[in-house]
């Protein structure tokens, strides 16, 4: 009997040892199922020495009405209290994955490294100076849900000066379709950069990052990239996130003004269009000319509609039409008759002379005459304004780009001024006076000429 009893005791302690397991095994892999369930949202942000402005960013995250995303932060090299704010955050939220750059990187190559581990079905931007409304992620989602062909949703932009408002958009209609937004693409931002929720299964298949060819001006690039690999994308309005006017860094309008050409150069280019846009000069004509342009290259029968429906849309006319750029601003000028060009009805000028290679008018107002040089498909002002070439130096070497007589490196921070450009050769002027000239190379580089 006694013998019995204690087989039985030990069965139960056995019993009660497996069980234990068991349960204990069963709460390790829940944790873990629970640790690697892909979320719904992957929240990317990028940022650097904002430690006045951070917290108001995160928390309008964090108090999202859709909960269930992971906000991955890339700290790029602070050097204030940004990193501090950061980890107490990401003690508060386990949401929260911070990514630490030793050194600081820009935002390019940090917003790749997020992309590069984000999980999420969707990807949304933010950005540090922002403000996203509680219903931001809620709306985009639904709409996502809805239009299984949309890749991309994004806003329209609404600043404020201080606090953002209380009060919140209560509908959402779509500002500008598909088709729009492939064609602004070629020349403008389409779509608020931190407001933008991304398919992010589509980056992946098409193996799409930021170019780092286009710092500060890195959005319109993505957004391109998407739309010829045939990616949706739509503006809607009204706005869900409020952007910040906060101070840029030093140098950071000269960088965006140099990237937005050089893409404006490449995509345009590309394309075999050759006209080169100054964002605050697009108007009707102009529009009018890309939409023509674009009709004659696109293959897709698809595309070919949208843009002969925009066309109509904008009642684009049949008349004679061609580019010049003057300075920064871009023109268009319309044909006359009698050998008449204007830009307006009130800014006419007579042709003296037009062939391949050059085109002479004179105004009729002023009578001072303009000469111009082909490029493409547009003519460009002489010593106004050419694309993106290298400059060598015994000490540096750089690309640059000429805006008038102001001469903008992609990295050297000096600015120098153009004080003569020839077919062979050009001379700078820097800011402590010193005159350097460079001889135009076989390859199209400029060599320093001692």
């Amino acid at each position: 009997m006694t013998v019995f009893l204690k087989e039985d005791i030990f069965l139960k302690q056995v019993f009660k040892i497996i069980l234990s397991v068991f349960v204990f095994s069963f709460c390790v892999i829940a944790v873990i199922i629970q640790k690697e369930k892909t979320p719904l949202i992957s929240v990317i942000m990028s940022t650097y020495n904002r430690d006045q402005l951070i917290s108001k960013a995160i928390t309008s995250i964090l108090n999202q009405t859709v909960s269930d995303f992971e906000f991955i932060i890339v700290n790029d090299g602070s050097t204030d209290k940004t990193a501090d704010i950061l980890k107490n955050f990401a003690r508060q939220d386990s949401r929260i994955k911070l990514i630490e750059n030793g050194k600081n990187l820009g935002l390019i190559p940090s917003l790749n490294k997020a992309l590069s581990v984000a999980r999420g079905t969707y990807i949304a931007r933010m950005d540090d100076d922002d403000f996203s409304l509680p219903v931001r992620f809620e709306r985009q989602i639904e709409f996502m849900k809805r239009n299984p062909d949309v890749t991309v949703t994004g806003t329209t932009p609404h600043v404020y000066a201080t606090n953002p408002p209380k009060k919140q958009p209560s509908t959402v209609f779509i500002e500008a379709d598909a088709a729009q937004c492939y064609i602004e693409s070629y020349y403008q931002v389409p779509i608020l950069h931190p407001s933008a929720m991304i398919r992010r299964d589509f980056l992946v298949q098409h193996n799409i990052f930021y170019d780092k060819r286009y710092p500060s001006a890195e959005d319109i690039d993505f957004w391109h990239q998407i739309a010829l690999a045939g990616g949706n994308i739509v503006r809607l309005n009204p706005p869900l996130v409020l952007r910040g006017n906060s101070v840029k860094k030093k140098g950071y309008y000269s960088e965006q003004i140099s990237s937005y050409s050089a893409y404006l150069n490449e995509s345009l280019n590309a394309v075999k269009q050759g006209y080169i846009f100054s964002q605050s000069w697009i108007n009707k004509k102009e529009t009018c000319f890309i939409l023509d342009r674009l009709e004659k290259i696109e293959t897709i029968a698809a595309r070919k509609t949208a843009i002969d429906k925009l066309k109509k849309q904008e009642a684009c006319s049949s008349g004679s039409f061609f580019a010049v750029r003057h300075n920064t601003r871009s023109l268009l000028f319309e044909e006359k008759e009698n050998d008449i060009v204007c830009a307006a009805e009130d800014n006419c000028f007579h042709v003296i002379q037009k062939d391949d290679e050059t085109l002479l008018i004179e105004s009729e107002i002023t009578h001072k005459q303009y000469l111009y040089r082909r490029l493409a498909d547009i003519w460009i002002s002489d010593n106004t304004f050419f694309s993106s070439s290298k400059i060598i130096h015994p000490h540096w070497r750089d690309s640059f780009f000429v805006f008038g007589t102001e001469v903008l490196f992609s990295k050297k921070k000096n600015r120098p001024r153009l004080i003569s450009w020839h077919d062979t050769d050009l001379t700078l002027k820097w800011e402590d006076n010193k005159e350097e000239t460079f001889v135009k190379n076989t390859d199209g580089t400029y060599i320093f000429q001692k």
